[in-house]
Order: structure tokens, then sequence, then C-alpha cells
């Protein structure tokens, strides 16, 4: 199996008061993306991405529970063929 490309990434930074711990939304646009049995994963430098849902054929999102530094990069595979690095950095300065 292939990996999923990545043509853009849009960080979000979600509001103080919600509860649920993540500070960041990641969504992935790109091609190749199925949902399957070893699951979609990916990480922002040593961050990982969690909650990852296959919204579709061409595109992803999940959370971060912390913000990565500016510049790190995107890595996107599945949980049983790993991780392959993207272009798409983390902004810098990071979002606010």
């Amino acid at each position: 199996m292939s990996f999923p490309t990545v043509e853009e990434a849009w960080f979000e930074a979600l509001p103080e008061e919600e509860s649920t711990g993540w500070l960041v939304r990641v969504s992935l646009a790109g091609e190749g993306y199925v949902e399957r049995a070893a699951p979609l994963i990916a990480k922002v430098g040593d961050v990982p991405v969690v909650a990852m849902s296959v919204t579709g054929p061409d595109g992803a999102v999940g959370f971060l529970a912390e913000v990565p530094p500016g510049g790190a990069r995107l890595s996107v595979g599945y949980l049983d063929s790993g991780l392959e690095e993207t272009d798409i950095t983390f902004p810098d300065p990071p979002i606010s």
C-alpha cells in the first residue's frame, strides 16, 4: 500500500475554553486516504497527531495536544507501514 500524499495542511488553533485537551486541529488535503484496519497516523516533529479520521479519499483531520516548534515537519503514514516525511512544516512563528 502506498502512502497518502499531502498537498496542503492547515493548522488551526482551538479555543482555550474547549475541554478536549487538544490545542490545534490539523487538516490534511491530498490523495490516497483510505479507512483500513491499520489506521492512518501522523506526527508534526515529535508531536503525534491524535484522533485521526479519514474524511474521504482526499483528506483527513486530527488534533495536537501540544504545540510543536515552528518548522517541525509533518509525517504521514499507516500504523503497519510507518511514516513518510512531507514537505509541509508547522508555521514559524507558531499559530496563535
